[in-house]
Formats: structure tokens, sequence, C-alpha cells
């Protein structure tokens, strides 16, 4: 382990890697992105040293997140990106930030149980928030 001091206001003090913590959100983001491991291993270019280029292959990305193996700084690189999550907070160094409103809709959608229901729940308020979009962008004509 090794101890990085973080300013910017992105953590009080010192943040120690965990590498264990890393996995598990690489592994969360894939599951939140609906992805399964071989999707995610076949956008991960590697470059070996004489400069080819080629897929990470599916054992591989399970190695990374079993923790059997540790993601290199390019890898992480290309899972937030691939993920769409932030860096920062794959290696446990920030928390995502939600405002209150957010905050309360997150809450109320861990309420609900796991399963069909959750699901209705989420494509409604995906279905929603589009036509709300659509609305306002559509305001201005």
């Amino acid at each position: 382990m090794f101890k990085v001091s973080v300013r910017e206001n992105i953590v009080k003090d010192t943040w120690q890697y965990d590498p264990a913590l890393t996995v598990r959100r690489i592994r969360q983001a894939r599951l939140d992105a609906k992805l399964n491991q071989a999707d995610v291993a076949a956008m991960i270019t590697l470059v070996n040293k004489d400069g080819k280029r080629r897929q990470m292959q599916q054992s591989s990305y399970s190695r990374i997140e079993s923790g059997d193996n540790s993601p290199t700084l390019d890898n992480l690189l290309q899972l937030a990106n691939i993920l769409d999550v932030s860096i920062l907070w794959l290696l446990g160094i920030s928390e995502p930030t939600l405002d209150d409103e957010e905050s309360q809709l997150l809450e109320a959608f861990r309420q609900i149980p796991d399963g069909t229901l959750r699901d209705h729940a989420l494509d409604l308020v995906v279905s929603f928030s589009a036509r709300v979009k659509e609305y306002y962008e559509n305001e201005d004509d």
C-alpha cells in the first residue's frame, strides 16, 4: 500500500489505495452499465512492446475483476471511459456528489425491491426524463 496526499477538496487528508475497493467499483460500474465481462474486455485496447494493438481477452479482464491481476493505469483510464465513471471514483479518491433532489430520488428508488417492479420504475423515470427534455427543447420553437 502507498499513501498519496490529495488536495483540491477531493478528500480531506490522505488517501490510501485499496485494491479491493477498486475491484468492487469496476465490477459495480460494469453491472450498472449492463455489460458483461467479454463486452468490456473487447473494448480495452492493449499495446504490446512492439507497438501492436490488440483487444484484451475476457479471461484477462476476469482476473482484474477477481482481484488476481491489478489493472494498469492505462486499463483504469480505458475502464473509466468505457464505464462512464471517474478514474478518481474507481480508485476510491472521490465519491459522486448528489444534490438533495437527486438524493431523494435515489433513496426512493432504493426502497423498491429488486426485480420487475424496480426495472419498471427505472423505465418510467428514464422515459419521463426524456419527454421533459424533449418538451423543453421544443418549447423554443
